[in-house]
């Protein structure tokens, strides 16, 4: 008797946890600056490499930082760095072959002066889900086996497939007011509308640009923009696009005329398109024989399987204090802010995210000396769900947080700040099925003749019954064809064996 497998491509939970990483490292000044002190830092970790071996899992990456600092003089200026790292997190789920999903989110992050340079300590929360792609290897069949019944479920589930992922650059020229210099600058885009044509499709979207500036008199304010963006791609057409994302690689904004208030804002970003799918598999429950003594393997098999994504953005306001010991706020500069993501959680037909947006106020006082100060601010967001995604019992997310900052009016103890929220998310519905992953020869089991009567279970089928009475379902059925109509729980029934 051989037995006959049949693989089923069904992403599976490899397992996941969170781990911290401090990183430390230095970075170098510009050249004949001094940074007498650090008004505004705002940092990111950008993941390059992440190796899976047994039993852990080794990530590679930087941490990059932009700095505006105030020389020794109280002038202001810029530059930035970065800093490598590397981290181990051990886990005992982890084998080749996995594939890593991983976030990283700076915790904290700090700079002190060491010389000619700055001391960086932070900390970042790296979020680990692994995901067994490997095919699920179950029974099909047997050969040598006259009558082998196996039960089945019917398995539906979506596919979320990249059709297209390309690079772009955008260059426009925008309005700007009596702009000379950028100290800093930062970028976040969404997609709006996605059209197909044949060999093409479009996208537009909306490239949102915050940064700190300076004017001829060296008076610096935060410069915030939205610019309409439309770009067609070679696409084969082969799949209907139903969802785009994408992500601002690079940035940069240049004046070009200060009396005629013309910049520049040239970006790198990365457009990803997914084509969404229902796919379905038969997956074996359980299996006997009337004819042969056999005994399933049953396994116990814990699935992710993907609801959809998302990517969109929302907005939030905040007031933020003065802390006690510093002067009043006569101008509002700069505000910057990294959010952090504590809990995501999908129910009801929302996905409710709730963090920290560990936020940086710039702002000048009566004097026009500089000072800058960091608040924690918790947030809350929920978000509704379409279609399918907000069906069903609750799922999990995966969710990548971007925020651009403005600060609006303010003075005395208090200012304004502004927070816009990008949002793209991924949702999973983990379950945990039972499959037949093997059969293996057993003792014999005594079959009941004649006319038997029992009584159905809440639940059972057909199937249930014939292996009770360790026949095939088709000799069930011809004997008693009433039962092909079905089976109703707590029914008695008289059969013929």
């Amino acid at each position: 008797m051989e037995v006959i497998f049949k693989e089923l491509n069904i992403h599976r939970i490899g397992g996941g946890c969170v781990s911290q990483a401090l990183i430390e490292g230095s970075i170098p000044v510009i050249k004949d600056r001094t940074a007498a002190s650090v008004i505004d830092a705002s940092a990111a970790v950008r993941l390059q490499n992440t190796e899976i071996s047994a039993g852990k899992v080794n990530i590679d990456g930087t941490v990059q930082v932009h700095i505006i600092a105030l020389d020794t003089d109280d002038s202001v200026f810029s530059f930035s760095s970065s800093a490598p790292f590397k981290h181990s997190i051990a886990i005992d789920s982890a084998r080749p072959g996995m594939e890593a999903s991983v976030i990283a989110e700076l915790q904290s992050v700090e700079l002190s002066a060491e010389g000619d340079s700055l001391k960086l300590t932070a900390v970042s929360e790296l979020s680990l889900r692994l995901k067994d792609n490997t095919p699920l290897r179950v029974v099909k069949g047997m050969n040598g086996v006259s009558e082998l019944e196996i039960k089945t479920m019917k398995l539906d589930y979506r596919e979320n497939k990249c059709i297209l992922k390309e690079k772009v650059r955008i260059l426009e020229e925008i309005g700007v007011s009596s702009i000379t210099s950028v100290l800093a600058v930062d970028g976040e885009a969404v997609v709006r509308s996605i059209r197909t044509r044949g060999d093409a499709v479009t996208v537009e979207g909306t490239l949102s640009v915050s940064a700190m500036c300076a004017d001829g008199k060296e008076r610096l304010s935060q410069f915030v923009q939205h610019v309409e963006f439309s770009e067609e791609l070679d696409f084969d057409g082969r799949a209907e696009a139903v969802f785009g994302r994408v992500a601002v690689e690079e940035i940069e904004l240049r004046p070009m005329d200060a009396e005629l208030g013309i910049a520049v804002v040239e970006a790198v970003m990365r457009i990803e398109l997914f084509s969404e799918s229902v796919a379905a598999e038969e997956l074996p429950l359980d299996a006997f024989s009337p004819s042969a003594a056999l005994m399933p393997k049953i396994t116990a098999v814990p699935l992710l399987l993907p609801k959809g994504m998302l990517s969109v953005k929302s907005s939030l306001r905040e007031t933020i204090d003065v802390p006690e010991g510093m002067p009043d706020i006569y101008r509002p500069v700069y505000a910057s802010a990294r959010p952090m993501v504590t809990s995501s959680v999908c129910g009801e037909g929302r996905l409710n995210i709730d963090g920290m947006l560990f936020t940086r106020l710039v702002y000048a006082s009566e004097n026009g000396s500089l000072f800058s100060f960091t608040e924690d601010i918790p947030f809350m967001l929920s978000q509704p769900l379409s279609g399918d995604m907000g069906t069903g019992g609750a799922a999990d997310a995966e969710v990548r947080l971007r925020v651009l900052t403005t600060v609006g009016g303010g003075g005395g103890r208090a200012a304004d700040v502004g927070y816009l929220m990008f949002i793209d998310a991924e949702l999973f519905e983990p379950c945990m099925v039972e499959a037949v992953t093997g059969i293996a020869e057993c003792e014999p089991v005594e079959s009941p003749k004649g006319i038997v009567i029992c009584f159905a279970s809440e639940g059972e089928e057909l199937y249930d019954i014939a292996k009770r009475l360790n026949v095939s379902r088709a000799a069930l059925t011809e004997l008693n064809p009433e039962l092909e109509n079905g089976i109703r729980g707590g029914e008695r029934i008289v059969v013929m064996v």
